[in-house]
């Protein structure tokens, strides 16, 4: 969510220090102002939506090509 694991669990960890200050940022400026402050954090979100399935496969093919070749038989 709006911490960023979803990105450092697939290995992207400077997006997800930036995602987790830029959520808390957000959650700073929606306490003191509108809920609308929240836009720009709810479009990454949406965004990442659409790109996350891709990054898991390519994970996955990665960790598949990696076991692969690991594997002595």
């Amino acid at each position: 969510g709006w911490m960023g694991g979803h990105r450092l669990y697939l290995g992207r960890w400077r997006s997800a220090l930036l995602m987790l200050a830029a959520g808390l940022a957000t959650s700073m400026a929606t306490s003191f102002t509108s809920p609308w402050a929240a836009g720009p954090m709810v479009i990454w979100w949406l965004v990442d939506a659409v790109l996350i399935p891709g990054w898991v496969h390519k994970a996955n093919v990665a960790n598949d090509a990696r076991r692969a070749s690991a594997d002595p038989t």
